[in-house]
């Protein structure tokens, strides 16, 4: 309570005080927002990357038979990456790892 009258009497420490506590506010809330989705999305990529490795020890790991499951070959990804070979080339490298 003795607070009060020095606050109603100087404007500039009133300003401050209040700057002051809309700061902190401001800070706890912020924290608490990155904390608390921080955590979930930690639990989500830990979950995922179990996942992905229970579907690798059960394909056998990179196996070429997992990536023409996914509709994607070893040899078309590195040529397209390279920049060698025709479009139609790659297009026909898909069409072939899809039929294994």
């Amino acid at each position: 309570m003795s607070l009060c009258p020095f606050l109603f009497k100087y404007k500039y420490a009133a300003s401050a005080f209040i700057s002051f506590i809309f700061l902190t506010a401001s800070y706890n809330g912020a924290t608490y927002y990155i904390d608390f989705y921080g955590k979930r999305l930690q639990k989500e990529v830990e979950r995922l990357q179990a996942e992905i490795s229970d579907l690798r020890s059960k394909n056998g790991g990179d196996s070429p038979e997992m990536l023409a499951s996914n509709g994607t070959s070893a040899g078309a990804s590195t040529s397209a990456s390279t920049g060698s070979g025709s479009g139609a080339n790659v297009a026909t490298k898909n069409i072939e790892a899809s039929a294994i």
